[in-house]
């Protein structure tokens, strides 16, 4: 089909109907009437020959012609508004929101470099931190997370497709307790640790992400990764957490690393992003802000 024929009207349309996947959000989000988003998505329809939304139940769902066109139709919208976008950008006059996906760690030791960063340089550019949830690949490439900041060994396991990473820097888990802890046997006492699932059985993978590979004897855990040294400090246990948390926390609680119990693993972060943002001078502006500041420790 050639460009000429197509109805370039109909494509911030299709755009919005594969993100709400919901006609009446889609109108609301578009500015448009029900009846007049309806009748778009039957010219997509005949146009595309595939019903793109369909009824499952009591919910819409993409057809699988439809999820293959989230990213083409992201990138062709993304390109047709830098035909008419200057794409300069200015981070002194910016207004701009970035939404990164990630664990409260990483959040508690990039977001104070990164907000007084941004409050010299780009007071109009403003971050929301969000948790790692479910949809998450799908989220960075409709555009809805500009970033997931993750271990290397959970991004090896993800269908990331098309979606780009950049390693950004290594950590690794140590031990901690509070400074006036009794001399005693780390081996067998109670130890604070991650579990970001519910299943009373540990398996490796929540054993490799809460840091150690080895059976702890006693555990009690948490799905904040912040929490763990305070819980120690308190209850006179060992928590495991990455040692770029323990040494921020060490900076306002009596806190000492100790030996741990078990071998302890090593961590390598990357972020993530969709292709479609690659473009956009804004997006990699704040790439290397993330980079900079990630690796100035």
């Amino acid at each position: 089909m050639l460009l000429r024929s197509v109805d370039l009207n109909l494509i911030p349309i299709l755009r919005e109907l594969l993100k709400a996947r919901n006609v009446s959000k889609a109108a609301i989000n578009l500015g448009l009437s029900q009846s007049a988003t309806s009748s778009a998505l039957a010219r997509l329809r005949a146009a595309l020959d595939d019903p793109l939304l369909v009824q499952v139940g009591r919910r819409m769902e993409l057809t699988d012609r439809a999820k293959d066109l989230i990213l083409p139709v992201e990138a062709a919208s993304e390109a047709l508004e830098a035909v008419w976008l200057r794409t300069h950008f200015d981070p002194a006059t910016a207004q701009r929101r970035f939404v990164i996906a990630t664990a409260d760690y990483i959040a508690m030791i990039l977001a104070p470099k990164l907000i007084t960063e941004l409050r010299k340089t780009a007071p109009g550019v403003t971050l929301q931190f969000i948790d790692v949830a479910p949809r998450l690949v799908e989220r960075l490439r409709h555009g809805e997370i500009d970033f997931a900041i993750l271990p290397h060994s959970v991004t090896d396991v993800l269908d990331l497709g098309e979606v780009r990473t950049t390693f950004l820097f290594r950590d690794e888990f140590v031990a901690v307790a509070g400074k006036g802890r009794r001399k005693a046997d780390h081996e067998h006492d109670p130890h604070i640790t991650f579990r970001m699932t519910g299943n009373p059985k540990s398996t490796a993978a929540d054993r490799e992400t809460a840091g150690h590979k080895a059976e702890l004897p006693t555990t009690f855990s948490f799905q904040q990764f912040s929490l763990l040294p305070l819980i120690a400090l308190e209850t006179g246990t060992v928590a495991l957490v990455q040692k770029r948390l323990a040494e921020k926390m060490m900076e306002y609680l009596p806190l000492k690393i100790v030996p741990s119990p078990v071998p302890t693993t090593k961590l390598e972060l990357h972020a993530m992003w969709s292709p479609v943002r690659h473009a956009d001078p804004a997006h990699q502006w704040f790439l290397d802000m993330i980079k900079t500041i990630s690796r100035s420790d």
